[in-house]
């Protein structure tokens, strides 16, 4: 959920009977749904997991499907959403964003999709994460140590300042 006034704000998540993401947005009191825009994803099942905006005008959700079948951005812009970046979507699950501005945005999650396939270390380097100045997004090089830590929530005060929360999943217990 990400409020960008106190009478206006949205929150992302799965409509289950439809098995796709669904966006709530919140205005002037009372909730309305509105209909994810196509993309890849159509006819495949998927969720939204984050929501986050620059300000009234401009925002993104994210998310994706654990059965590999790929990642999702969507992009708010003056009164419509649209899909964008399909190109490094596939196969991939994002959790996690954080929209510091139209100029700097933060998104991760895993490669891949499925989780499994990295808690049995079939597939190695789990970790997938992406950055956008405002003119497209692009993978991030990992440092070794983090390449397998799944991202799953994100917070900067400035853009060369935050705090990324994540899990390295291993059989029993997680870290």
């Amino acid at each position: 959920v990400h409020f960008v006034s106190d009478d206006e704000g949205w929150a992302v998540g799965e409509d289950m009977a439809g098995s796709t993401g669904t966006i709530l947005h919140y205005k002037d009191g009372s909730w309305s749904k509105v209909d994810p825009p196509s993309s890849y994803l159509d006819g495949k099942s998927y969720e939204l997991r984050a929501v986050e905006f620059a300000d009234a005008s401009e925002g993104y959700a994210v998310g994706g499907n654990d059965k590999e079948a790929g990642a999702i951005i969507l992009h708010y812009k003056d009164g419509q959403w649209s899909s964008v970046g399909e190109d490094l979507l596939a196969g991939h699950n994002l959790r996690g964003l954080d929209v510091l501005a139209a100029t700097e945005i933060w998104t991760g999650g895993q490669n891949e999709g499925n989780v499994w396939g990295i808690t049995n270390l079939s597939r190695p380097w789990g970790c997938f994460e992406l950055f956008s100045d405002g003119s497209g997004f692009s993978p991030v090089n990992q440092p070794q140590l983090l390449k397998n830590v799944i991202r799953c929530d994100y917070h900067f005060f400035v853009p060369e300042s935050g705090y990324v929360l994540g899990f390295f999943p291993t059989q029993t217990p997680n870290y």
